[in-house]
């Protein structure tokens, strides 16, 4: 079995994802499970799997509204997995979801929204949009 060195686990403990991930992880419990609102613009619906292109079309025709990213947070134990996703605040300040599931019978997941640079963000999105995130404060794009 190898290990890493002291250096290198405090470059992988240290590194940006893994300090991304552990910024959602402490958030996580004021996460909230954010009402799916049925949206549709003349003949478009958002699709399943499209939350960011959904976010944004709405966004551009309904004035007051503002995308906001974040992430959906899902746990099993020692393994967090944090899912790129957006999503849309009205003029109220309410937040909501017009992205619909792939399945209907999935559960919500609770939202944090995205409290660092949106080019950090993007580059999330680039690298596939999920983050695993361990109970050792290391994290990976997976």
């Amino acid at each position: 079995m190898t290990t890493l060195s002291d250096s290198a686990w405090e470059a992988r403990r240290n590194s940006p994802i893994s300090v991304l991930a552990r910024k959602i992880l402490l958030a996580s419990p004021m996460a909230k499970r954010l009402p799916f609102k049925e949206v549709s613009i003349g003949s478009w619906r958002p699709e399943a799997a499209k939350c960011h292109d959904n976010a944004k079309h709405w966004v551009a025709s309904n004035k007051g509204c503002r995308v906001v990213y974040g992430w959906l947070v899902e746990s099993f134990g020692v393994f967090h997995y944090l899912y790129a996703h957006s999503v849309v605040q009205d003029a109220d300040g309410i937040l909501f979801d017009i992205t619909p599931y792939l399945s209907a019978n999935r559960q919500i997941l609770p939202f944090v929204p995205h409290s660092s640079d949106d080019a950090q963000f993007n580059h999330s999105i680039l690298a596939g949009g999920r983050i695993v995130a361990c109970n050792d404060d290391t994290a990976y794009y997976g």
